[in-house]
């Protein structure tokens, strides 16, 4: 019984390194795809802003060397690539990031904050496959569920677990609240927790992702939660084309043209 025993707690730390391994394997092959499309849905509740807690579904498109493309229904569109990024808010005109109004609604300091919490949002959006490339990373402990679950027609794996304090930190909630946070005048003893789970199929592809996290801070004496939950699923993996609006490419041009001319100074 002994040797039975002793047999099994060795064997427990190299299971619990094979499922972290599996998803690291799969991350790596999402990591390098060049072209996909996906599907995003998050929900988001604060105590400022007036943001709305569901947040319409992102439809996007990346291409490596030309970019990523994401619909928000009928709210807008946004367009990145490299370091600049573009913003289309319902039928207005395509716009930089920094020069635009996103997510502020009402009036005074809650319209502010909304603006600034929505440009956070999106400078804090990573396209999937750069979010997926250090996901197992941001995990306590990785294990596989025993039931297996199908995404379409596909049988896939469900790996899940607690994410760490480093791993909330790193997501685009932790990262808001840490921006948003010394913006303010400062927030302090952040409670933090959080789980993510993934499904990958039987050919190692990653299939679809989601993380929960919550975030609660003392704000001016005042304790504030903040929580969201993403989840994203991917199709069409090295099949994707991406279109780039023409507005968004007169704008990359005049993006460059100024940093010419910054050049030539």
């Amino acid at each position: 019984m002994k040797t039975l025993i002793g047999i099994i707690l060795l064997c427990a730390p190299a299971l619990a390194a094979d499922d972290k391994d599996a998803v690291n394997a799969a991350a790596a092959k999402a990591a390098e795809a060049g072209s996909y499309t996906f599907k995003g849905e998050t929900k988001f509740e604060s105590a400022f802003g007036n943001l709305p807690q569901q947040i319409p579904s992102m439809d996007g498109k990346f291409q490596k060397d030309v970019g990523l493309l994401i619909t928000v229904g009928e709210r807008g569109e946004f367009f990145r690539r490299g370091e600049k990024n573009f913003v289309k808010t319902g039928q207005g005109d395509w716009t930089e990031l920094d020069k635009a109004q996103v997510g502020g609604q009402g009036g005074g300091q809650n319209r502010q904050r909304g603006a600034l919490m929505g440009r956070m949002m999106i400078k804090n959006l990573k396209a999937p496959h750069e979010e997926v490339k250090d996901l197992a990373k941001g995990f306590k402990e990785i294990k596989k569920e025993e039931k297996s679950d199908k995404i379409g027609e596909k049988e896939c794996a469900v790996y899940g677990g607690d994410l760490s304090e480093e791993g909330i930190k790193a997501s685009p909630l932790g990262k808001m609240i840490g921006q948003f946070g010394a913006l303010a005048g400062g927030a302090q003893n952040a409670e933090m927790s959080g789980k993510g789970r993934i499904w990958i199929d039987t050919d190692g592809a990653i299939l679809k992702y989601e993380l929960n996290t919550k975030v609660s801070i003392d704000f001016q004496g005042n304790q504030v939660e903040f929580t969201m939950g993403r989840t994203t699923e991917f199709s069409a993996v090295g099949k994707t084309k991406v279109e780039i609006p023409d507005a968004v490419q007169k704008l990359l041009e005049k993006v460059a043209e100024k940093s010419e001319d910054k050049e030539k100074q």
